[in-house]
């Protein structure tokens, strides 16, 4: 066991390197790119590849930029201190199963 601590960028963990089957991060200019997107804001577990491994995390946008056909989630792992854009993909980013007794989410 180290005992060395990660090590940090402005006060954030590095990013995870990125490996084969990972979720892949939202360029840039997607995010930037002007005109009407539509955003929705909700609270969703979710479990996204990062750095080789699965990870529990929080959806916390879905965002579909102005002209584009791809969502973009914004999702938050790690004790809140990890957080990205990244596209959509069933494959990379999984919903928690919902309880029985809540309607299904939209997708």
């Amino acid at each position: 066991m180290s005992t060395t601590p990660a090590p940090t960028y402005y006060g954030r963990p590095r990013r995870p390197e990125h490996r084969p089957g990972d979720a892949e991060r939202a360029p840039r200019e997607l995010l930037d790119a002007g005109g009407q997107r539509r955003e929705d804001r909700t609270w969703r577990l979710v479990h996204i590849r990062i750095g080789g491994r699965w990870r529990s995390g929080l959806l916390t946008v879905w965002c579909r930029p102005a002209g584009s056909a791809v969502w973009v989630a914004h999702v938050r792992w790690g004790e809140d201190l990890n957080w990205g854009w990244f596209l959509y993909d069933a494959a990379t980013i999984r919903m928690a199963p919902t309880p029985p007794e809540e309607p299904n989410p939209r997708p």
